[in-house]
């Protein structure tokens, strides 16, 4: 999701930056965009890094149901 999203921006970016003939207009560049995206990037990693904690999570999760079920052994 991110990934996308951090796709337009550097394409919305660039053509602002190609317009971008004026100290304001890259004041906008230096003070907003470029922060927004170093904010998606932040994200991102964020979100790769939840996900693979989920993925532990769940990998724990599945251990302990099977040592559960082991324990409890078959049912009659």
């Amino acid at each position: 999701m991110f990934d996308d999203v951090m796709g337009l921006m550097k394409v919305c970016t660039g053509r602002f930056t190609e317009g971008a003939t004026d100290a304001f207009a890259s004041s906008i560049v230096a003070e907003v965009l470029t922060p927004i995206l170093k904010d998606i990037d932040s994200l991102r990693s964020f979100s790769e890094g939840y996900q693979r904690q989920v993925l532990i999570i769940d990998g724990i999760l599945e251990e302990a149901q099977i040592l559960q079920a082991r324990s409890e052994g078959p049912e009659t």
